[in-house]
């Protein structure tokens, strides 16, 4: 009831916003106004979404396509499971350890799991979203224009319906996968208050040497409002301030929904860190020991033991902050 009411608080505070920016806002150039949009994200909210999955949308919701979606209950009674992290944490794993459990994590997934439907979602929003914050710990009805705000909420409640389009329950848990999700974490807990959230960390220094950097290169600028310098030590950097800002945010706001995994502990010690995950998602799972024999320790835990020891030195510098909060160092 609670987190109702802050939702329903969150939305009039938005309104009001809006109201009170668009009495404010002088009138602008065609260049300037494009420019404008441009930033703050068009104002259709279905825009992301072709005429067929639109229609899909229309029907599941069954509300008039012109007035979005305007309450969790309008996608679903159960609020969602999100698996997020930086990219190559092993989000992947713990995705199908809770799907595996009984839990609709989607259909259109690619071959690391992640759910698609989100993808063009991600794309638009996340370095508006960072040019305005530069961080993750941001609160949408304070940090973002309401335009944008508004916008980023009801094309999520959209996809979320268009994502949901084979479960086999309108009741089933359910949820997704895909790293990335850890930017927008504070717009999809304005859209679905009681979420769960599974925070999976693994060693930034791995991290740092990993050949997966696609959110250093799609994101690291918009985060840090510079271009990368180096690599591994930028790589860290951007582990160490997405993970701290997103940690701090989520315990303050998701308390005991928020769990973390770390992804060496899972290698090491697969059947109790799944007994202990299933048990805070409240996962009736009797096959545990099945899906602990599934966890395997890739060959690249530790690679960051191999490298040059002058960068080595470089990069645990850089995150070493990080890197003793989460218990690395």
């Amino acid at each position: 009831m609670a987190r109702a009411v802050a939702t329903l608080r969150f939305l009039g505070s938005l309104i009001m916003r809006l109201k009170t920016s668009a009495a404010a806002v002088p009138s602008c150039s065609r260049e300037q106004c494009k420019a404008r949009n441009r930033l703050e994200g068009p104002a259709n909210p279905h825009i992301l979404l072709s005429a067929t999955q639109q229609s899909a949308v229309n029907r599941m919701s069954r509300k008039d396509p012109k007035e979005g979606l305007q309450t969790r209950d309008a996608v679903s009674p159960v609020p969602p499971i999100i698996v997020g992290g930086t990219g190559g944490s092993g989000t992947r794993v713990v995705q199908s350890i809770i799907e595996k459990a009984g839990v609709f994590m989607g259909t259109n997934l690619n071959v690391s799991k992640d759910a698609m439907d989100f993808e063009p979602f991600l794309d638009e929003m996340i370095n508006v979203i960072l040019t305005h914050t530069r961080r993750l710990n941001y609160d949408p009805a304070k940090d973002l224009p309401p335009t944008l705000a508004l916008a980023a909420a009801n094309k999520l409640r959209n996809i979320a319906v268009y994502f949901r389009r084979d479960i086999p329950n309108p009741r089933s848990s359910w949820g997704w996968k895909n790293p990335r999700s850890i930017y927008v974490l504070p717009i999809i807990d304005s859209v679905f208050p009681g979420l769960h959230f599974v925070h999976v960390i693994r060693d930034g220094r791995d991290m740092a040497f990993s050949q997966n950097q696609n959110q250093l290169q799609k994101h690291f600028s918009s985060l840090f409002a510079r271009p990368i310098d180096d690599i591994p030590v930028d790589s860290i950097r951007l582990w160490a301030k997405a993970n701290t800002d997103i940690a701090e945010w989520a315990a303050n706001n998701l308390e005991e929904s928020y769990i973390r995994v770390r992804f060496e502990d899972l290698c090491e010690h697969p059947s109790k860190e799944i007994k202990t995950l299933v048990g805070k998602l409240a996962i009736r799972c009797e096959n545990v020991d099945d899906l602990a024999s599934s966890v395997q320790t890739p060959e690249t835990i530790g690679r960051w033991r191999k490298q040059d020891n002058y960068i080595r030195d470089r990069v645990e510098q850089a995150g070493k902050q990080a890197l003793e909060f989460f218990g690395y160092v």
